[in-house]
Parts: C-alpha cells; structure tokens; sequence
C-alpha cells in the first residue's frame, strides 16, 4: 500500500449501523476516524457552487469550524482531538483555493497533527461516515482510490426506525408523511431505492465491503 493514506468511507441510508462501524474502527491503529457523522461532499458542494474549489477560508468560516464548535459545546477537546491545534492547522493556508478531495486530505492532516494519539504516527486510511447520495459516483478516480464499507440494514427495519426515531423526537405523524417536509417517508423510500442501486453497481469491486447488521 502506497504511503498516502486512502480514504474509508462508510455509507449507508438513515439508521442503517453506519455510527455502529465507525465505532468499532475509532481507534484503531491505522485508521484516523473523523470524530462525528459528516456529509462532506454534500456541505463542500453547497460553499463551492459549480466553481468546483473554494477559498480556504470561505470553506473554514463557512463549514468546518462552526460544525467542530457546535460538537465541541463549552469544551476544547473531542476525545484526543486538541481544537486549538487543529484550528491552527487549518487556518495557515487560508489564501489557498483548493477542490473536494484536496480539502478533505487538508482536513484529515490537520487532524492528525491535533490529535493526540496519532499526531506521532503513520495511518493507512483517513475514515468517516459520508452521505453516499452526495459521492460524486462517477469520479473514476476517487471510486479507484478509496475504500467503501456499506452499512446494510433490512430496508423495512430501517424504515421503521427511521419512523420510531422521528416520532420519538416529537415529529408528528402527519408531519413525518407531509410531502411538503424535505425529508418525510417518501424521501427515505427513494433514498433507499437510490442506494440499493449503488450497492448493486458497485459490490463486485474489491475496494466495496458489504456489510449486514441485522
């Protein structure tokens, strides 16, 4: 394996195990885990427009710290991660236009520097839980170069979890199927749908890991 670490995504549709497996990897040895659930490309994509790069400042200001500050609350660290480090660490480039990938192994580096128990050490991957919909599925490149662990759960166990969870937070149920609320039942059955296609194009590839939780 090359010396550049890869990166780890793990995808998955809404309560399908995805928290489960970045658990499970956090902590380990070669794998640098990203400290919470992050659509990256959905939010990059959002700041960039068509333009495809971004100010690094712009991309700092606008996303990646106010998200870090909301995780953090009154705290300066998340677990081993030293926040004033890594703000440091991102922040010394902030005239620099950089695209999606190019931002992210900005991000992972900075992280590593700031974290504690890998600031001293190699790693093989750069890991977390990414918004599948969001992957640009035909970067050929980014497909050749990373690794994909997909979190399957049954669709109707994860529909109705989906359902539990938002009745649980005190979504109504007219609310849950109201067609005009962005994500209501029709959205997570048409996410379902969309990612099931993608596993079915894409399993067969050895970077492509399958994984059942039910």
């Amino acid at each position: 394996m090359a010396d550049k670490p890869c990166f780890l995504f793990i995808l998955g549709t809404t309560r399908s195990g995805k928290k489960l497996i970045r658990s499970l990897l956090d902590g380990h040895p070669d794998v640098l885990m990203w400290p919470y659930e992050f659509p990256y490309f959905a939010y990059f994509k959002e700041i960039a427009g068509t333009s495809g790069k971004v100010l690094i400042s712009k991309i700092n200001n606008g996303l990646i710290l106010p998200k870090i500050l909301k995780h953090l609350g009154k705290a300066d660290t998340i677990g081993s991660l030293d926040f004033s480090v890594f703000q440091k660490e991102i922040t010394e480039r902030q005239d620099e236009e950089m695209d999606a990938i190019s931002y992210l192994v900005y991000l992972f580096q900075a992280l590593k520097s700031a974290h504690n128990d890998y600031r001293n050490k190699p790693v093989k991957y750069y890991g977390m839980i990414s918004l599948g919909l969001s992957i640009n599925w035909n970067d050929r490149a980014l497909l050749e170069s990373s690794y994909f662990i997909f979190a399957y759960r049954d669709m109707i166990r994860s529909y109705a979890s989906t359902r539990g969870k938002s009745l649980a937070d005190n979504v109504s149920l007219y609310s849950f199927f109201n067609s005009r609320r962005i994500k209501n039942a029709l959205y997570y059955m048409e996410t379902f749908k969309l990612f099931s296609n993608i596993i079915k194009e894409h399993l067969h590839k050895s970077n492509f890991q399958f994984v059942p939780l039910d």
